[in-house]
């Protein structure tokens, strides 16, 4: 049986084929690899995406809660403010009362001393 010789040049072959092949599977590798990193982002970013929503919903509910808050205390503060400016305005008028009835009683008063002063000075001239 007759061997056969494999000459340099197939020996160069295979070893380019090889090479090749080498090449070419860590290419695929490489893209297999970044379409599984890149499915995996894209579940990461979903997550980050509905944590961000949920988030903007919580600081909505936050910011809903707060401005329901301050419109019930502006509201009790305008009835305080309404009861006060009542208050206020009775009081006002009572001491307008009061300043009328003051002026009349310094005005019996005065008519009174006047009424005694003239009784006395008569008085005084007869005894």
């Amino acid at each position: 049986m007759a061997r056969r010789r494999i000459g340099l040049g197939s020996l160069i072959g295979l070893l380019a084929i090889l090479f090749f092949g080498v090449v070419l599977l860590q290419r695929m590798w490489t893209f297999h690899a970044a379409l599984s990193l890149a499915q995996g982002n894209a579940a990461h970013l979903e997550r980050l995406y509905e944590e961000s929503l949920n988030e903007a919903a919580d600081w909505r509910n936050k910011y809903d809660t707060d401005l329901k808050q301050e419109m019930k205390t502006n509201e009790e503060k305008d009835k305080l403010i309404q009861a006060l400016k009542a208050r206020v305005d009775m009081l006002e008028k009572a001491n307008k009362e009061f300043d009328k009835k003051l002026l009349a009683l310094k005005v019996e008063q005065s008519a009174e001393k006047q009424k005694h002063g003239k009784f006395m000075g008569h008085g005084a001239d007869q005894i």
